[in-house]
């Protein structure tokens, strides 16, 4: 079993445990709403295996986009458990 990976900086934060990711930072592209181009986004994305599995942003999540970005991936996390118990 390989132990998980954290890291972080003032634009990013990351946990990494097996086959999941849990990213927050602004190097993620998303269209915001119908027919437009995606857009660079400050985003919390769960992936396993490199496929998205979830995409919000902090706003989405209940946050401030200037929340520390280690909350985001922190109540991002929170969420996306929520949301796959439903």
């Amino acid at each position: 079993m390989s132990k998980p990976h954290i890291g972080w900086s003032d634009d990013y934060a990351v946990l990494e445990a097996g086959t999941l990711r849990f990213y927050y930072g602004y190097e993620r592209f998303r269209k915001m709403g119908e027919g437009e181009d995606a857009e660079r986004r400050w985003l919390f994305e769960v992936t396993r295996d490199g496929k998205v599995l979830m995409s919000k942003t902090a706003e989405e999540l209940g946050l401030k986009s200037w929340e520390s970005p280690r909350l985001v991936v922190l109540q991002g996390i929170g969420v996306w458990l929520s949301e796959e118990k439903e």
